[in-house]
Order: structure tokens, then sequence, then C-alpha cells
């Protein structure tokens, strides 16, 4: 069966009516449930625990951000203090919590707590995302907050600012919110200075050494986004809401896409370290999958089209969405071009679907170290005096002139090459929730004392194994106070454990 004929088969037209049915007389909140949580967050067949994003089925964008999602997680677990906090802004029904969260935070069992902090103005979704929390046991739940994210910084008379962490954060989440930043119906709106509040707010209470991660669609590409515009201007006939959403789109293209946003985040002193932004913003192809056009219609709802309130939904609006990818269905097409929005049907969980492609940013913006004397992008500094203390607190006076006379590491004058490994692993068996030693041989270029004041006093050093990813290694005070191969600034070719 061709393409236009399925468009019109009984099956179609049946699923069109139960849709249109389906959003008959709800609000804007319920139709943003059925969108998202019965479309975008639909399994695929026979999945009855999501443990992978590639486990569901109504978009594959969750497989393309992965890595970069991993990696900036990662690096911000890397280097947690003694409490890893992280903040979910729009977290939704908590979907990342199954695919990605509740995973890569398991590596921090046994080490340190992980507190999950969420900013949600959905009821219906908060509520689904602290039931999805309470499925982990490592994931304890902090600060709740049912409400939008720009209630922490619009000043607004007679109302208090919702409640924060008591530290700053180790990482921020920012998947599919930034759509709810700007009304595009206001006539004298600011998306440009409304992202840069939002962005500055985040960056101002993340912890140095965290990450903000920013994910989004690119609406300007995909056939939401260029239906949506079509819809302001045929059906409601108002272009200067085209224009605004144009004007909107514009804004994070030049502030996120295109990085000026870090002309806004500010190189500043923090607790004695100086710190810059960073930022790395990726785009990537993904595809939407529905098992009728009705349900491609109602995905394409994501964006403008759906708001977040109580107001009534809008029927028209799917019903314009669904007129449009039918008549993509039912074009007529030459060889080797394709339909509009790339429609056409794919195999995916094992049936014929019908697929559309759709564009993805996301960005990671972090919080460096700059520290003077070593060109670094340097984490893992909170983590020391809370350790240190911690570990000291523990050790009798007896035990610490055992580890003075233990750890007397021989030494080449010529190379400084550490050589009596007995020793060392001796020593190293004994600390080894303090000094994190590698399975492979440490490599270091660098060795500096850092951070005497709140954070007792640490050594900075290079660990060419993780490729110019910097670490920090602490060294007990007694070893670091009584012998000189770890004072000043000796170069240290290599440790082996």
């Amino acid at each position: 069966m061709s393409i236009s004929e399925l468009a019109n088969s009984k099956n179609e037209i049946e699923a069109e009516e139960q849709v249109l049915k389906e959003f008959t007389n709800i609000n804007n909140n319920q139709a943003y449930d059925h969108v998202f949580r019965l479309r975008v967050l639909a399994l695929n067949d026979g999945v009855t625990e999501v443990t992978s994003p590639n486990d569901y089925f109504g978009v594959d964008n969750r497989a393309g951000m992965y890595p970069t999602l991993k990696k900036a997680l990662d690096d911000s677990i890397l280097d947690s203090s003694k409490e890893f906090q992280l903040l979910d802004v729009g977290g939704g029904s908590g979907s990342p919590l199954d695919w990605i969260f509740s995973k890569e935070l398991s590596k921090n069992v046994g080490k340190r707590e992980n507190l999950i902090n969420v900013i949600e103005p959905n009821p219906d979704l908060l509520k689904s995302y602290l039931k999805t929390l309470e499925k982990y046991p490592h994931l304890k739940k902090n600060i709740v907050y049912q409400g939008y994210v720009q209630d922490y910084y619009e000043v607004k008379e007679n109302s208090e600012k919702p409640p924060l962490p008591s530290d700053k954060v180790d990482f921020i989440s920012a998947i599919h919110v930034i759509y709810h930043f700007t009304d595009y119906k206001q006539n004298n709106l600011d998306p440009h200075k409304d992202i840069i509040n939002f962005i500055t707010f985040l960056y101002s209470i993340l912890k140095p050494g965290g990450a903000i991660y920013i994910a989004y669609r690119d609406q300007d590409q995909d056939f939401g986004g260029n239906v949506q515009k079509k819809y302001y201007e045929e059906v409601l006939h108002e272009y200067n809401l085209f224009q605004n959403i144009a004007k909107i789109n514009q804004a994070r293209d030049n502030l996120i896409y295109k990085g000026q946003i870090i002309e806004y985040l500010e190189s500043k002193d923090e607790d004695g370290f100086k710190t810059k932004p960073k930022i790395e913003t990726l785009k990537h192809k993904f595809s939407f999958y529905a098992k009728s056009l009705a349900d491609m219609a109602v995905l394409g709802l994501c964006g403008n089209l759906l708001e977040s309130n109580e107001k009534e939904f809008d029927k028209g609006r799917l019903e314009f969405m669904l007129n449009e990818i039918k008549n993509a269905a039912l074009m007529k097409v030459e060889d080797e071009k394709e339909r509009r929005f790339g429609l056409g049907r794919t195999e995916r969980d094992g049936k014929m679907v019908w697929k559309v492609d759709a564009s993805h940013l996301a960005s990671c913006m972090s919080k460096v170290f700059l520290l003077i004397g070593l060109s670094v992008a340097m984490v893992s500094l909170w983590n020391v005096w809370n350790l240190y203390s911690s570990y000291s607190s523990k050790r009798t006076q007896e035990e610490k002139e055992k580890d003075k006379n233990t750890f007397t590491p021989k030494t080449n004058s010529q190379t400084n090459k550490i050589t009596n490994k007995t020793a060392y692993s001796s020593y190293s068996s004994r600390r080894n929730s303090i000094i994190p030693i590698s399975k492979s041989i440490l490599t270091f270029e660098f060795i500096k004392e850092i951070g005497k004041g709140h954070y007792g006093k640490a050594l900075l050093v290079r660990d060419k194994i993780f490729n110019k990813k910097f670490v920090l290694k602490e060294i007990p005070l007694e070893i670091y106070e009584n012998h000189d191969l770890l004072k000043n600034e000796h170069i240290i070719h290599s440790i082996l454990e």
C-alpha cells in the first residue's frame, strides 16, 4: 500500500477520530501530559522498565544527546564534594532519572550522597517525577518546587523567593524547557534578555567545576516549528506572532548555538579560586515516530503550540497540525524527492511506522577553574577539606606517625622517579578513600600547592592518562610536610602503584 493510500485507510481515519476525542475538553496542562507522557515518552513494545535511551518509541533524540549528557555528568560526578547536588529544571515526569541519572549517579554510592532538586510547574508531571524518584534509593529527594524557574530571579512584589539547595549545585539539567521563557504573544518581547536572565541565574548557583546542560529542538528546521509559523499567519492572521517566534529562535541561535552567552557569564574569584565559563554546543539529527498520522500531529504540538497552564486547550491547533501532516502524506512526490517534513515510513521496534525528521541542539556550559601558573580546566577542589577532615579525625596520633615512617619513597636524584613500589602500594591501600589511584601508571606534569585557607593543603597534578583531564590528587599533610620530594613545584615523572 502506498503512503497516500495509507493516509486514507480505515486505521488512519479511526486513529484521527480517537485523537480528536482525546484532546476535547481538556486544559493545556492535560494536553501537555498527553503529548509528552503518552507520545514522547511512549516505550517500545515489551519494555516495562527503562534502562536505556533506546527504550523509547516516540523519539530517538535521547540516544543522540546521551554521549554529551553522559560526559558532562561524569565530569561533574568526578569532581563532586561529599554531596552531589543535581538540579533538574523543568524536570517533567522524570524520564532522565530512568535512562541516565540513576545509572550514572550510582557511581557515587559509598562515596557521597546524591541529592536531587527539581523545579516543575505542571503538578501532574511533578507527581510523576517524584514517583519515579522513589524507585531509586541511592537518589535522595531534596528541594522540590512546583512553579517556574523564573520565580527565582524575576522581581515580584510581596512574594518570597522559592527554596534553593543549601550548597551550590554540581550539575544542572534543563532539557526542553527553554521554550517557556518568552511569551511569544507579548508585544514588546525580549527573548535575548529572557535567555540571559535564565542562564546567568543557573550559572550563579553552579559550583566551580560544575556544568549546565541545556537541550532543545531546532524549531526553525523541524516540521512542528514550520507548521506553527504557518498556523499564526494563515489561521490567526497574526503576522506579529510569526515575527515573534522568529525573534525567539534567533535569540536561541545567537546566545546558545553560537555561544554568545559566554559574554554574560562572569569570570570571577570563588572561595579563592579563579573560574571562567566554557560552552560547547552540538547539533544533531533525530526523528519522531508514530503509529498513525494523528499521533504524529500530536507530536508536532511540541513547542509554541503547547502551553503550560490551566486554560482550555485550543483543539484547532491540533486540527491544523493534522491537516498539514496529512497533506504531506497525500502529496505527489517525484522519484528521489522527499515529502514535506521528511515524512516517510520506516521500521521501528519491528514494525512499520511513520517517521518525520527533526534537529536537536545540546549545549554544555561549565564553570572551569583558571589557576595562575597552570593552564588548566580544573575541578574537584570542593571535596579536599571535607575528605581530609573526615579522615584525619578518625586517626590516632600513633597512626599518623606510623604513616610518616611507612611512606618514605626512594627516588632517583636525576628523574625524581619513585621506585619504592611496595611502600607506595602499602600506603595507598590504607588511603584509597582519599587518594584516587589509577590502575595504570600515572604520569604527572605539574605539582603545585594550592588551597591553603578553607580547603587545607592539597596538590594539583595533571594526569596524562585522562587525555589532558586535570584531576586533584590529595596528599595527606603529614607526607606533604615531611618529604622534600613533594614540596614546592617538583616535576614527578611517574608514580607506580
